[in-house]
């Protein structure tokens, strides 16, 4: 095997197939999850990386000269701290050249010499490996979902904050997306919120409705190396030669490939769409969203627990109010602020979670944003905040008064804790 590679090239491959590998953890793991696996073809030039639960993978095509050549293909596996320490003090238009040599004999070693301007470096390496490579790929595939790649990463950005803390359930920890005829949903929920976003897609899924649970840091992750400009995210579903579910992220830019395999999180997630799909109410208001969070943030300051939105009559002009515990307790209302709206026709609201509800509208893009109130029954309200021009939607649900209420759930049914299964 024998390759050259832009050295800029090199670290985004390698920052990118580095991430399974930080989340093993431990000394006590197999050899292959501290290495990275280097495929060199004639068309292409692949890293891999695996912690044995997720595996990710960064493709350079050949057919852009400015940044591979191969002259021998082969593959090997590599200890990836060695490569990103002998390559991080050069410049990034320099090439790097790995050059595979392999033992004479079973008593000698398998090294690569990777060469950069003037210095080089022999590192050991493993040449037959029985990489999880084929475990972790889809072979029978049974949905397909593609998406521009400026969509997905708005999607994830914008749902992430309502993703539960390491200590709530774990099935409220992670991330849904769910295939819908051709609508595909974005799912985060935490109990005391739900963020949802709608993608409409321009062409049909392969299969019908499909609900996944998938690991939110994988997915946060990835959509960070993802060109927001150029290409397209296609979400492939289906299942491995060992008949586990799979499922694949994929994103195509000019002559970089930039993929991700799981497998999916065994549970359930709570039943989303009795909130997603209450009716329109008159009972609503309209805000400058700046305006808005800006008292939020202030509110924060003086009572981080809770706030109430008061209407005030004959005025486009609301009332956010907030009472702590010892207030309450002492029947004083200690802090309100107004504020104008552009639109009001509300009524009083119970109290949400003050730091939840900033937290929630900042995502919102636009300038403006609705905030539609329901009550549900005489313990719980709703609010439902959205732009016009954007296909994302918040819930924040109620708290008691002075009560932060982080541990409220939109579903009651319990699910115990459970990691993803190794493959």
């Amino acid at each position: 095997m024998k390759f050259k590679i832009r050295k800029n090239v090199l670290d985004n491959a390698l920052s990118f197939v580095e991430t399974p590998l930080l989340s093993s953890g431990g000394d006590d793991i197999p050899d292959i999850v501290k290495n990275v696996f280097i495929v060199c073809e004639k068309e292409a030039v692949t890293f891999y990386g695996t912690n044995l639960k997720t595996m990710f993978s960064y493709s350079i095509k050949t057919e852009d000269i400015e940044k591979v050549l191969v002259e021998t293909p082969g593959e090997c596996l590599l200890l990836s701290k060695s490569v990103s320490k002998l390559v991080k003090k050069h410049s990034d238009d320099q090439w790097v050249t790995f050059d595979l040599k392999k033992g004479k004999n079973k008593e000698e070693a398998n090294v690569v010499n990777i060469r950069v301007s003037k210095s080089s470096q022999k590192v050991l390496c493993a040449v037959k490996v029985d990489y999880p490579k084929d475990i972790l790929t889809i072979k029978n595939e049974s949905s397909n979902a593609s998406i521009p790649a400026s969509v997905y990463v708005e999607a994830v950005n914008n749902i992430f904050f309502a993703c539960g803390k390491d200590s709530q359930r774990y099935d409220l920890f992670n991330i849904c997306i769910e295939f819908n005829e051709n609508s595909l949903f974005f799912v985060a929920g935490s109990g005391p919120n739900l963020a949802v976003y709608n993608a409409n897609l321009s062409t049909p899924i392969v299969s019908g409705n499909n609900q996944f649970l998938i690991n939110k840091d994988i997915i946060i992750r990835e959509s960070k190396y993802f060109d927001m400009q150029n290409g397209y995210v296609n979400i492939i579903v289906g299942k491995n030669i060992k008949e586990k579910d799979i499922i694949s992220f994929k994103h195509t830019n000019k002559d970089e490939v930039i993929q991700i395999f799981s497998n999916i999180i065994n549970l359930d997630f709570p039943n989303w769409k009795g909130i997603y799909n209450i009716p329109p109410t008159d009972n609503k208001l309209s805000v400058a969203k700046k305006d808005f969070v800006d008292v939020l943030e202030r509110i924060l300051i003086v009572s981080p627990k809770s706030v109430s939105l008061q209407s005030l009559s004959e005025s486009n002009i609301v009332n956010i109010c907030s009472d702590d515990e010892e207030s309450v307790a002492n029947n004083n209302c200690h802090y309100e602020e107004e504020v104008e709206t552009i639109y009001n026709s509300i009524n009083d609201s119970k109290y949400f979670n003050t730091k939840l509800l900033s937290e929630g509208l900042k995502k919102i893009l636009g300038d403006v944003i609705d905030l539609e109130l329901y009550s549900s029954d005489e313990r719980v309200s709703i609010i439902k905040a959205y732009s016009n021009s954007f296909p994302a939607y918040s819930y924040f649900l109620s708290a008691l008064p002075g009560k932060a209420n982080d541990d409220y759930e939109y579903s009651e049914e319990e699910s115990e804790e459970e990691e993803s299964e190794e493959i």
